[in-house]
């Protein structure tokens, strides 16, 4: 919720906002019971995987990730001929990119939870209602 939250902020005042929800639990993480969790995408996006972790389905992830993020870096945008494209955040659409299992765009991600939480926090914030 503060994460899309402040990507409405961002985007509403005009800002390219791209958000990604990183989904893919490796195989013999030990995580599986907590599913992917804050910090597990950063092997995938340095390349850090190493020999003998993760299979084939992990080393695409993290090839497809490391073009997302150099590109990003390079032009300023994520987009790239050559992979799925990378919705531009806005707050009518409530897009973003799913990298898991398989990377696909996706909408409204925990809609139901972020729309509960979110007055809260603009009120602690002191931030305007929608």
């Amino acid at each position: 919720a503060p994460r899309r939250l402040f990507a409405r902020l961002c985007a509403d005042k005009g800002a390219k906002v791209y958000l990604y929800q990183f989904s893919r639990v490796a195989p013999g993480s030990g995580r599986s019971a907590l599913g992917a969790t804050h910090g597990n995408e950063i092997p995938y996006v340095f390349g850090t995987l190493g020999t003998g972790f993760g299979n084939a389905t992990d080393h695409r992830l993290s090839a497809a990730m490391i073009r997302y993020w150099t590109f990003f870096a390079r032009a300023g945008s994520p987009l790239r001929n050559d992979l799925l494209i990378w919705p531009r955040y806005e707050t009518r659409t409530d897009r973003h990119l799913e990298l898991g299992d398989t990377i696909r765009a996706g909408k409204n991600l925990r809609q139901a939870q972020c729309d509960a939480v979110e007055p809260v926090i603009r009120e602690k914030c002191g931030l305007p209602r929608r």
